[in-house]
């Protein structure tokens, strides 16, 4: 048993959190990844708990339905499930400027596709790590793509073209291939090989 990693692994999903408990792993695992969507996704989304509980649930459903293989299916139906393509938030500030307050507001906007990507992705993700603690679910990684964020965006020297909170279908696809040019070009993708483009979210994310 490898105690360093299993205390890696305990400190991710918390405590309480039972890494035989192959329900509470998945969940946590999608919880987890669910953040990680917010770390934008929170200035333009309802923040309250159901929405998190629904788009869990609702992947999760649908995750077995594929019986736990990556597909893209998954995140057309959580886009689905958002409504809008694109979701806009009007924020408003105040400066101080001469000792009088200055008002002022902009527009920015995030794409459903752009967000659930994030989550789909970051789902799998976690799950492969924690895959030999999920003995009786047969994951299948084969065709997993890479989780778009602004570290592998940068990776790939695009990073002031896209956006990933703001991707649309077109420009996520047009992404992976790159992503994909790039694995089959290098070697060093190859031990990686049987989880497809997270290999390059493995091998890039991490700063070596």
């Amino acid at each position: 048993m490898d105690y360093r990693l299993n205390f890696l692994k305990q400190y991710l999903v918390g405590h309480k959190t039972e890494l035989d408990n192959e329900d509470q792993v998945l969940k946590k695992c999608c919880e987890l990844a669910y953040s990680d969507m917010l770390t934008v996704g929170r200035f333009f989304l309802d923040k309250r708990e159901g929405l998190r509980n629904k788009v869990i649930e609702t992947f999760l459903i649908e995750l077995k339905k594929c019986n736990y293989s990556y597909s893209h299916g998954l995140i057309d139906k959580l886009t689905e499930l958002f409504g809008n393509k694109k979701i806009e938030k009007h924020f408003a500030k105040t400066r101080e400027k001469g000792g009088k307050e200055k008002s002022f507001e902009y527009d920015d906007y995030v794409t459903t596709f752009g967000l659930c990507q994030k989550f789909v992705n970051m789902c799998f993700k976690y799950f492969y790590v924690f895959v030999d603690n999920l003995p009786t679910i047969n994951f299948s990684f084969g065709k997993c793509d890479c989780p778009i964020d602004s570290v592998i965006l940068k990776k790939l020297r695009i990073s002031k073209s896209y956006t990933w909170s703001k991707l649309n279908k077109k420009e996520y696809e047009d992404i992976q291939i790159l992503i994909q040019e790039k694995q089959d070009k290098d070697s060093k993708y190859k031990q990686l090989q049987h989880i497809g483009r997270l290999a390059f979210d493995f091998i890039n994310w991490v700063n070596y």
